[in-house]
């Protein structure tokens, strides 16, 4: 709707203008009007996320993360959520959560088999050797086998061409 799209502008807006704690409210608000189209909406959790880290709030980083995964939003972003989710979950220490985001996600993406999920397969790799599971090494060959066939970075970005 034409309001939404003026609140939408209005908590970019603030968050140009790094005022987080505002931009934070006003990005709360929108996501919870769930009047938003899809770009919008991804945005919104892209922004709010970004807040959260910025102001030093990691667990509301990671619940917003989780909850804009729960919303099933596009695959393109769903990726790069989780890729969020798990170097915040691994930075902090939780493996158990780790462990079980970086299996949901793979999950999911064996369902789209041209999407690579490094970040997916690393935070599971990472995850396995921290519980001193003889899989770990298993996990890490079937992540850089897929770096090497899909030619990118650990991060899951394409390599420049050599």
């Amino acid at each position: 709707t034409q309001s939404s799209l003026q609140h939408q502008q209005a908590a970019d807006v603030l968050y140009k203008q790094q005022k987080r704690e505002k931009a934070i409210t006003a990005f709360t608000s929108l996501i919870n009007r769930h009047e938003l189209d899809a770009n919008a909406h991804e945005v919104s959790y892209d922004r709010l996320y970004q807040l959260y880290v910025e102001t030093n709030q990691p667990e509301k980083a990671i619940e917003t993360l989780k909850t804009a995964i729960a919303t099933k939003q596009r695959v393109k972003y769903a990726l790069r959520w989780y890729g969020h989710l798990l170097r915040l979950l691994t930075d902090h220490l939780r493996f158990h959560e780790t462990l079980r985001y970086s299996e949901e996600c793979i999950a999911l993406f064996q369902e789209f088999p041209t999407v690579q999920p490094a970040p997916c397969l690393q935070a599971k790799a990472n995850s396995e050797l921290y519980f001193g599971s003889p899989h770990a090494l298993t996990w890490y060959i079937k992540l850089y086998e897929g770096l090497l066939q899909n030619m990118m970075d650990e991060n899951g970005n394409p390599c420049p061409a050599t």
